[in-house]
């Protein structure tokens, strides 16, 4: 594929693009990313990497069993890389998010069989308007995990079975659900590619199949579970026709809505194409969109920052129309109806920008720096369990089973708290299960059933039976001084109630006999800890 000949005012618009895409890059994912610092989950992985790095074992907390709370195995593995070299988690994370954000708009660029460097510098700045920046921005995984996927549709359309093979099995390293995307690619690869079809097999059990299966045998051998602890946590009640979690379905079918003009042009250029090549992007689309929707939907979507897990399915409908052999694709209609799509999905991403803009004045990352300079006090157990773990470096028990295996599929009772004699619990709820709990007081009767409700009923009511004081902290620390956050928390409130943070209080409780009961009591008073009586005032409006 030669390049396109261009003279010289269009070579100085290409070198002001690539510049002011670097220094956006730069900005973005350096300088925003920093200062924002990770999202709640994506603390949860730092731990992994941190713990891996500095003990060699994959761990929830310093020096404790193995666990399998991290998903994303292999993007563990590459921040852990970082910090043996001595790089910051966050640092590493937003770096390798600005590197895949490069290669996506260069992969998008080789489907569209061009080497303009206007058009791949268009396609870069779009990808700035997807919710998923905001993930990756906050040090989630979903640019690396949806280049990969990217990456086997090129190797797909360029009939490439070694490289689809190794690139495949990369994928379902970084996150475990690449099987979605792997395995509907590799039968389309094999039904469709009948010339190679015995070299394509081939490759796909040597360089596929069987590292795969010694992963995984290694993986069952280490953790003693089938799957990753969040697998059996999120796996959802369910509720819509007995197969799919509801709310996580009507997402991905927004998806696909808000991302139709792209569907739509597919559709209309499948006319001009020979059947067999018809047959062949259909199968695409049913590898890159209809699996991977009946999956997703069947599971509670918690944690979705920026929307991450939908991340793959916009790369795969910006791909599908670009997807072709000769004549090269019309890249002017394709901009337009990407443009169409990304301006449907403008008031989402806003909202995104306007609730990561909070991430800094929340209270769990600098309640955590605090513990970890005490002295005193070493345990403990937690219902949010990413940046009070990963900043105090405490034993933490993960009270909601991400990250603790026995509590994957039951809640914790007092029989499981006592021996442990936590120093610190952290609870999250709601207005109305605090009150609930205040009334109960250590007299709510305890349940193994896993859920949110009776989880926090069992720790309340152990608390109290132990005589834990209790303290109520502002999710987001008091913004008066800052007339720029003043008016974001409002704002995001009337956009959605599921961002609405002013109301939002964690729940604290100190043990009695701790080592550190003042010092905790202190950390959590400076940042605006209140009594259940005066919680329950502001709560009135008193």
């Amino acid at each position: 594929m030669a390049a396109e000949p261009v003279d010289g005012p269009k070579r100085g618009l290409e070198a002001l693009l690539l510049v002011l895409l670097v220094l956006l890059l730069v900005g973005v994912y350096g300088f925003v990313g920093r200062w924002m610092g990770p999202g709640e989950d994506a603390a949860i992985l730092y731990s992994y990497s941190e713990n891996l790095a500095h003990t060699g074992t994959i761990s929830f907390y310093p020096g404790g069993p193995p666990a399998e709370g991290a998903t994303d195995f292999l993007w563990m593995v590459l921040l852990s890389g970082f910090v043996k070299l001595g790089v910051d988690a966050h640092l590493a994370a937003t770096l390798l998010s600005a590197c895949a954000h490069l290669a996506i708009a260069a992969t998008l660029a080789r489907l569209a069989g061009t080497k303009d460097r206007r058009f791949f510098c268009a396609v870069a700045f779009g990808l700035f308007f997807l919710p998923g920046t905001c993930a990756a921005v906050v040090g989630f995984s979903p640019l690396v995990f949806g280049c990969f996927v990217l990456l086997q549709v090129r190797w797909y359309v360029e009939r490439r079975p070694t490289a689809l093979a190794w690139t495949g099995l990369l994928t379902c390293l970084i996150r475990p659900d690449g099987v979605v995307f792997t395995l509907p690619l590799l039968a389309a690869f094999l039904c469709f590619e009948r010339e190679q079809r015995a070299r394509a097999l081939r490759r796909f059990v040597g360089c596929f199949a069987l590292p795969g299966l010694v992963y995984f045998a290694w993986r069952l051998w280490y953790f003693e579970h089938w799957l990753p602890l969040p697998f059996y946590v999120k796996s959802g009640s369910r509720s819509f026709l007995g197969l799919f979690e509801k709310g996580a379905l009507q997402l991905n079918l927004r998806y696909v809505l808000l991302f139709s003009p792209l569907l739509v042009l597919t559709g209309w250029k499948l006319r001009a194409r020979a059947a067999g090549e018809s047959a062949r992007v259909l199968a695409l689309a049913f590898a890159l969109l209809l699996v991977p929707v009946l999956f997703y939907s069947t599971f509670q979507l918690t944690q979705n920052v920026g929307e991450r897990f939908q991340y793959p399915l916009v790369l795969a409908c910006l791909a599908l129309p670009l997807v072709r052999r000769d004549p090269p694709a019309r890249r002017g209609a394709w901009l337009a109806c990407a443009g169409a799509s990304l301006l449907c999905m403008l008031p989402f991403m806003v909202l995104h920008v306007l609730t990561n803009a909070l991430l800094p004045l929340q209270t769990a990352s600098p309640i955590g720096r605090e513990l970890a300079r005490l002295e005193c006090g070493r345990t403990l157990a937690l219902t949010q369990a990413g940046r009070l773990g990963y900043y105090s470096r405490w034993k933490c028990l993960d009270l909601w089973g991400l990250n603790t295996p026995e509590f994957t599929r039951r809640s914790p009772t007092a029989a499981d708290l006592a021996p442990h004699a936590p120093d610190l619990i952290e609870l999250h709820a709601g207005p109305q299960l605090y009150r609930q709990l205040a009334r109960g007081g250590g007299t709510l009767p305890e349940s193994i059933a896993h859920d949110w409700t009776t989880m926090t009923k069992n720790a309340y009511g152990f608390a109290q039976r132990e005589g834990y004081e209790v303290l109520l902290v502002p999710y987001v620390r008091e913004a008066g001084h800052a007339r720029l956050y003043a008016t974001l928390i409002p704002l995001c409130a009337r956009l959605s109630d599921e961002f609405d943070l002013a109301e939002r209080y964690g729940m604290f409780l100190i043990a009695p006999r701790s080592a550190c009961r003042e010092e905790l009591r202190r950390v959590l008073l400076e940042h605006g800890g209140l009594t259940f009586e005066a919680y329950a005032r502001r709560m009135r409006g008193g």
